[in-house]
């Protein structure tokens, strides 16, 4: 991606951050910056160079209210808006808080999807703290997800082999494969099957757990840590302002990257595939 369009992105994002921080002032809502926003505030005091887009992580309570309240906020923010299938305006379970000036097509999926700079938000849920139950429950996560993924794939909501690479298990590659081939979408409701993947990742809530994860994203123990890492959340500076991320970063970082403060090798610093279509914003 070009240095111009990164700093589109970053300048774009920070402005939702920005708004994001104080919409969960103003309804009192907890939120950690997540994945590489929480490496880049620890690493870089903000934005790692080329990452182009900024990570929530909200307790599944506080992302439930913020859905709640999201049409009543964004009305002192006119360009901002909120979209997911759960407000109505798009198919998948992901949540993105985004600028409408700004357009993008985003090139990695099956079909092309048109959609706005924004920022992910994604909850945190509760896992049984016994290692028996919890296997079970990932195992049950995963197999829900999947019939969830290829009930969206031909909308364009999953990435396809070929732009996945080598990084997609061999199952994956087959079920996704089958899905292109195939009409599955015709037997698999898309929106039955996202109510499924929510009521399931609902099943512990974040607050009665010791161990808990961000299970949308990705259904792997990476993503599971003791509640008590996020705490009550730090405040960090990330560019210009301060945000809350968790309190012991550097356990958290280490499960997610490893030498976190090592900068990966140029082959590994990667950005989003997309094309900026139309940006009313100066630069």
């Amino acid at each position: 991606m070009s240095s111009d369009k990164i700093k589109i992105a970053q300048k774009t994002s920070l402005e939702l951050l920005k708004a994001f921080v104080d919409i969960c002032n103003k309804y009192n809502l907890r939120y950690f910056v997540g994945g590489g926003t929480m490496l880049g505030a620890i690493r870089h005091k903000g934005f790692i160079p080329w990452d182009d887009d900024v990570d929530i992580d909200m307790p599944r309570k506080d992302f439930q209210r913020f859905l709640e309240i999201s049409d009543e906020a964004v009305k002192e923010y006119p360009f901002y808006d909120v979209i997911s299938f759960y407000k109505g305006n798009d198919f998948t379970i992901d949540v993105k808080f985004v600028d409408k000036r700004t357009e993008i097509l985003v090139m990695d999926k099956y079909i092309p999807k048109k959609t706005y700079i924004g920022m992910d938000i994604v909850p945190i849920d509760g896992v049984p703290a016994n290692s028996f139950v919890r296997t079970i429950h990932l195992f049950r996560l995963n197999i829900i997800k999947c019939f969830y993924k290829l009930s969206i794939l031909k909308m364009g909501g999953v990435v396809t082999n070929k732009a996945k690479k080598g990084y997609r298990a061999w199952y994956k590659k087959m079920l996704v494969y089958a899905g292109t081939k195939f009409p599955v979408e015709k037997i698999l409701k898309h929106k039955s099957w996202v109510k499924r993947f929510t009521k399931a990742l609902m099943k512990y809530p974040y607050d009665d757990c010791r161990i808990v994860g961000t299970m949308q994203c990705e259904i792997r123990e990476k993503n599971i840590f003791p509640i008590e890492w996020y705490g009550k959340g730090t405040k960090y500076q990330f560019e210009d302002i301060e945000v809350i991320g968790v309190d012991n970063y550097d356990a958290w970082l280490t499960q997610l990257y490893g030498d976190y403060m090592t900068l990966p090798d140029e082959k590994h610093r990667v950005s989003h595939n997309f094309e900026i279509i139309d940006e009313d914003q100066p630069v």
